[in-house]
């Protein structure tokens, strides 16, 4: 990969309101509830993913739903294919748990309510046209990731299970995540207490 990662300044004001995004996507399977297949509870999931233009992301907004309270913090991890189409043998470019941010979506799914959950990454993460890379999500206990069936860019999800990462494939299932990649421009967010409310 060509491109480096540079820390950026982003200011972030805290609201007790649902806010839109300020910033502009780089690569987007935006999140459609009349698309929505169903959730997988998997320890981790990777869902691949190749930009069409040379650029930066600093956001990351996932879907999920939630058994229990949502947490403070999600495992996320971004790395770039070797050639193989294989997230087990990827480079990885960043990883660590992020603090989220929780829009509710008004809709639901299994009698829990989905929420749309942006991290901030801290700093900008590059990435060029035309590779292919692979977005790692973690998924706390109780929680469920959204799926879309069949698969809309790329090749199906993969779940982590023994070790490592397996394709969905593999069990018949053609599934995409819902995710948005989004430039180095700041969000408005909801405050804790404002999600805890709305339990």
């Amino acid at each position: 990969m060509k491109g480096t990662i540079g820390s950026v300044v982003v200011a972030l004001v805290l609201t007790p309101f649902v806010s839109g995004h300020a910033s502009d996507a780089i690569f987007t399977q935006s999140y459609d509830f009349g698309s929505v297949d169903g959730g997988t509870c998997y320890t981790s999931v990777a869902d691949d993913f190749t930009p069409d233009f040379t650029g930066y992301f600093r956001h990351v907004t996932i879907y999920q739903y939630f058994n229990a309270s949502p947490p403070t913090e999600v495992f996320l991890k971004i790395t770039q294919d070797t050639g193989d189409i294989n997230p087990n043998n990827a480079t990885s470019i960043i990883s660590g748990n992020f603090t989220v941010s929780y829009s509710a979506t008004g809709d639901s799914l299994s009698a829990q309510p989905i929420y749309e959950m942006t991290l901030d990454l801290g700093q900008s993460v590059a990435v060029d046209a035309g590779n292919l890379y692979w977005l790692v999500t973690g998924v706390v206990f109780n929680s469920c990731v959204l799926y879309q069936d069949p698969v809309v860019f790329g090749s199906p999800m993969w779940y982590f299970e023994g070790g490592q990462y397996h394709s969905f494939a593999e069990q018949g299932h053609s599934w995409d995540s819902f995710f948005e990649l989004r430039t180095p421009v700041a969000l408005q967010r909801n405050s804790w207490g404002a999600i805890k409310a709305s339990f």
